[in-house]
């Protein structure tokens, strides 16, 4: 944008420039034809000189119009690079806008994964050690029962 804005500041002077040259050279034009009207009237050599200047004029402002007219051309492609420019990157700012709120989600998930999982594993230990007691209990309770039922038998 500061680019662009100094760019048509620079335009603006330049058409301003350009103008003012304009005016100058057709004010000079009409100076130059009145002499020439005049001059006419007294030698013949001074009516061509005025007329050769007159003819640089007029090719001198044909000129400037053209340069003004490439100028403005060349201000409105770079308005319209610039306008590009800027929808490219509100484009990309809205992607990685995006792209952090999914990396945000993804940690998030991530970590409530994580701490299920650790969850997870600390109700498999109390599981396992839970059915370690109770594997320990029932061989003691088989190991009791097959003791007693041998008492049992040899009464």
């Amino acid at each position: 944008e500061e680019a662009l804005a100094k760019l048509s500041r620079s335009s603006d002077a330049f058409k301003a420039e350009l103008e003012a040259k304009v005016h100058e050279l057709e004010r000079e034009r009409d100076i130059i034809k009145a002499r020439l009207e005049e001059a006419s009237k007294s030698a013949a050599d001074q009516s061509a000189s005025a007329v050769a200047r007159c003819a640089e004029l007029e090719k001198e402002l044909a000129d400037v119009k053209a340069r003004s007219a490439e100028a403005q051309h060349s201000l409105e492609a770079l308005t319209a690079k610039a306008t590009e420019a800027e929808r490219q990157a509100e484009m990309h700012r809205k992607a990685a806008e995006s792209a952090q709120e999914n990396y945000e989600r993804e940690l998030q998930q991530h970590a409530a994964a994580a701490s299920e999982l650790s969850s997870l594993r600390e109700k498999l230990g109390t599981a396992n050690t839970e059915a370690s007691k109770l594997r320990a209990e029932l061989e003691s309770a088989q190991s009791t029962l097959r003791s007693r039922q041998q008492t049992w038998a040899e009464e």
